[in-house]
């Protein structure tokens, strides 16, 4: 199985959609903040090489998401959809962050609840980590974003060929 270990932030949305945002505060939802041209790049990934994928972004921690019946992962895979991802969803990577982390609000590094979810996974065959931020993954394996654009052909295809493809 091949699978993507998807940030949201910075990946599938960037800083023109902030700003653009900005001014409505408080009128917008969710899925306002995240780029249906991003998310169409990520399905094209998936279907292209056949990826399926694990949501690593704090979204899939987020208890109450604004305008979904439910937060976690189950809100996060809504918003997502409402924008219109089809690629198959198949988990979350398990949370690390401590209440100590949280009281100075502060998240777990992401990589180790990667390497976690790997793990325990023993039917993953090839896998790439896409996220604006630095993580710890193998640089082969690691497809840095740009928060200013999001998720670009460029990384697509560099994600491709973390997979093979």
């Amino acid at each position: 199985m091949f699978v993507i270990f998807l940030d949201i932030d910075g990946v599938l949305n960037h800083q023109r959609l902030y700003d653009s945002l900005r001014s409505r505060a408080g009128s917008t939802a969710p899925a306002d903040w995240i780029d249906a041209d991003c998310v169409a790049r990520l399905d094209a990934l998936c279907a292209r090489t056949g990826a399926r994928l694990v949501i690593s972004s704090s979204w899939r921690t987020y208890a109450d998401i604004p305008g979904q019946p439910v937060g976690g992962l189950v809100g996060t895979v809504a918003v997502l959809r409402s924008r219109g991802l089809v690629a198959d969803v198949i988990g979350a990577t398990p949370d690390h962050t401590t209440d100590e982390m949280r009281a100075r609000q502060e998240r777990a590094p992401r990589w180790p609840e990667i390497s976690a979810w790997l793990d325990a996974r023993a039917d993953v065959t090839k896998y790439v980590v896409i996220d604006d931020c630095e993580i710890a993954a193998p640089s082969e394996r690691f497809v840095r974003t740009s928060l200013a654009v999001g998720l670009t052909d460029a990384d697509c295809e560099r994600a491709a060929v973390a997979l093979g493809g």
